[in-house]
């Protein structure tokens, strides 16, 4: 990774009891190549870098591109986001 993109970048702290959080949501990926997938990773790649790290994200929906009747093609999807697209992500 460039050093550019590895560096820390510092958050914005909560006042003392408050909790430092991430919402997003409207990625439309889950599709290898897909038209959305590099936009999504560049919007990880910051919030991977925040310091203090977030405390909880709040995905608020539209994790994968979805439309599909065919059920395989679906599961696929969410496949592909949870475990290529959102691995970064420490999930302990």
């Amino acid at each position: 990774m460039p050093q550019s993109l590895s560096h820390k970048i510092p958050a914005l702290t909560p006042q003392p009891d408050g909790h430092n959080f991430v919402v997003y949501g409207d990625c439309c990926s889950g599709i290898p190549d897909g038209p959305h997938e590099a936009n999504f990773a560049n919007v990880n790649q910051v919030i991977a870098r925040l310091e203090p790290p977030p405390a909880f994200i709040c995905f608020l929906g539209d994790e994968i591109k979805g439309l599909l009747a065919d059920d395989e093609a679906l599961r696929a999807q969410w496949r592909y986001w949870l475990e290529h697209e959102m691995a970064w992500l420490d999930r302990a």
